[in-house]
């Protein structure tokens, strides 16, 4: 490692997944007030690390810009890339996900990588919701249904066997330098997640976590809303359905959010709450899916992190 590479304070890269707490990590706890400091945002990591074709990625452009970045705030600050967009795209099945961590490590070689994870069904469940939210029209049934038409992506269970991409990743940086943090950590107990982050990243002066805002940020509309928001968007458009059968522009953008709002409501979630179309489908889709990969990821991890909720035997074994 050059010399000049010594003088570099540290660079976290977190890569995802999606709906683990993401935004509230970009928003709130990385901030130079608690130690970080941000150095690309998603445009620009879609730029320099998506956006390439396989055949174009530049390595040794993209270190270098990589570089250029670092070092530019106060001294004691930890530099992060965070994007959840690294771990690829959810609806098409994270398939480009193992492309990205080559392609960071071929930019930040020193760098260390946060990995965020939430219990597989949940997340599924949430994946959906965000599919809905960015326009889509499928039922969960079509949604879930590992059948892909051939040549063209769909959703992928394979996406959410996190022991493999977080193997990967251990390969390329070393185990020492991939932290793994759950969203069921953080629902728990957040101050404490953010110590221990820290503590993990390399932060030295992490202000005071003491006083840092916890509250889930960006919550996905509830489920029962969704046959009523997956109609909406037939008339609107966005990534995931950008071709509606009418685009009513503005007035379908308008009641979406209205229809969103009200599905957060107490008194919506008092009267429809236990109505979970989409965690009903993932269950009887999922339920045992992932216990090879949860056994494999707890004997990866060991109690580095907290796998408890992460089922690892068939349901009346555990």
């Amino acid at each position: 490692m050059p010399s000049s590479a010594k003088r570099l304070p540290p660079l976290l890269i977190h890569v995802g997944y999606h709906k683990t707490g993401t935004t509230w990590l970009q928003r709130i706890l990385f901030r130079p007030e608690y130690g970080y400091r941000p150095i690309m945002d998603h445009e620009d990591v879609f730029r320099w690390f998506l956006r390439p074709h396989g055949l174009d990625f530049d390595e040794a452009a993209t270190r270098a810009h990589i570089t250029s970045l670092r070092g530019q705030g106060e001294p004691g600050l930890v530099d992060v890339i965070s994007s959840e967009i690294l771990v690829g795209n959810p609806h098409f099945g994270g398939r480009e996900s193992d492309a990205y961590a080559r392609r960071l490590h071929a930019a930040a070689p020193d760098a260390r990588i946060l990995i965020t994870l939430r219990e597989q069904l949940r997340s599924a469940t949430s994946e959906y919701m965000q599919y809905i939210s960015r326009a889509g029209t499928m039922k969960p049934t079509e949604y879930f249904d590992d059948a892909p038409i051939m040549g063209y992506a769909k959703y992928a269970p394979e996406h959410l066997e996190y022991h493999r991409l977080i193997g990967l990743y251990r390969e390329l940086f070393g185990a020492e330098n991939v932290i793994v943090m759950t969203q069921e950590a953080l629902a728990k107990d957040g101050k404490a997640y953010a110590r221990r982050l820290a503590e993990a990243a390399g932060v030295t002066s992490p202000g005071d976590l003491e006083t840092i805002d916890t509250r889930p940020m960006s919550p996905s509309p509830e489920e029962f809303a969704a046959p009523i928001l997956r109609r909406i968007n037939h008339f609107r458009s966005g990534p995931t359905g950008p071709g509606p059968f009418l685009d009513l522009g503005p007035v379908s953008a308008f009641v979406y959010r209205v229809a969103h709002y009200l599905s957060r409501r107490p008194f919506a979630k008092r009267m429809l709450g236990r109505v979970k179309p989409v965690t009903a489908i993932v269950h009887r889709r999922f339920t045992d899916r992932y216990l090879e990969s949860n056994r494999q990821l707890k004997a990866m991890l060991g109690d580095r992190a907290d796998l408890a909720s992460y089922p690892s035997e068939p349901a009346g074994k555990a």
